[in-house]
């Protein structure tokens, strides 16, 4: 890999292992560029490549002063910057930042690409991926009907309060009472069925690691629903106006294991097409399309 082109992926400053650090290991393992995992403290250092923060919000970690000031000085050593643009949240927040960076990766959402694309020249469609061996239906299941639900719960937009609302045994997962990654898909495999009340998304992980774990999802219409999901396990409207929808959709997978196994094994079809080593394809045609990759002395080998 000495003759292409390093890609420095910014991590996420967490002390827990999150989104960046398995997106990162897809990248190193399914990219065809020179991809290297960098601290956020260390972006400076960078030289000759790309720097690629998978969410344009880390730039909140640095006043606009001083990421004017890195992109300049990125620019004199020879780096090209994109930044992902994660969701609604991060549009609304750091769309006034948006010129900073030279090209800008968004979600599968075709409204927000669309928004984007009239603030930025370089925009491209990056979906979330999953790892499809890992993430696989399991023969054990919860001998009670379980509904799970993935998230940060303490942010008010994702509704995780509604959950006692809705009549059923459930389990969460969330950041502060932490399930490290590699063990999700057990937790999905304690469950029989996924729920996501979210007001607005960018993507909705859970939603396609549950689909690929082979559970039926009833959810808002966010994120990836309409890809992953058939229309009828989709609740438009307020999740807050609409509690009473998830509990007969949530009633009607209860009553019947046949349609449970049936709605999963269809979310786990559509979930193939989201496989990392598909995805990180596009990882990498992006990163070859970077305009300031004329400029840059070695070309990338995809």
């Amino acid at each position: 890999m000495s003759d292409q082109i390093p890609v420095y992926y910014v991590l996420y400053p967490s002390e827990k292992a999150w989104c960046s650090d398995f997106v990162y290991e897809a990248l190193k393992k399914y990219s065809g560029m020179n991809v290297q995992a960098v601290q956020l403290k260390d972006v400076m250092k960078c030289k000759g490549g790309i720097v690629h923060f998978e969410n344009i919000q880390l730039l909140k970690h640095l006043s606009r002063f001083r990421s004017k000031a890195m992109l300049r000085k990125l620019h004199e050593q020879n780096v090209a910057v994109v930044a992902g643009v994660r969701g609604r949240v991060g549009f609304k927040q750091m769309q006034r930042r948006f010129d900073e960076v030279d090209a800008l990766a968004v979600n599968s959402d075709p409204i927000l690409h669309e928004e984007t694309e009239r603030l930025h020249e370089q925009v491209f469609n990056i979906p979330e991926g999953v790892d499809t061996f890992a993430f696989r239906p399991e023969q054990h299941k919860p001998l009670e009907f379980t509904v799970g639900w993935v998230g940060r719960d303490h942010k008010r937009f994702k509704n995780a309060d509604l959950l006692p609302q809705l009549g059923f045994t459930y389990k969460k997962a969330t950041y502060n009472d932490y399930i490290p990654h590699e063990e999700m898909p057990e937790f999905y495999g304690s469950i029989s069925v996924l729920v996501n009340m979210s007001e607005y998304e960018g993507f909705c992980r859970p939603i396609l690691e549950a689909a690929s774990n082979g559970l039926p999802v009833v959810s808002s219409d966010v994120g990836v629903a309409k890809e992953l999901l058939d229309d009828d396990w989709i609740v438009k409207g307020s999740p807050r106006l609409n509690v009473d929808k998830y509990r007969d959709l949530l009633q009607l997978l209860h009553d019947d294991p046949y349609l449970r196994e049936e709605v999963g094994r269809e979310n786990r079809e559509r979930s193939l097409d989201y496989d990392w080593e598909i995805v990180v394809q596009e990882y990498d045609k992006m990163w070859a399309r970077v305009r300031r990759l004329d400029s840059l002395k070695v070309k990338p080998v995809l």
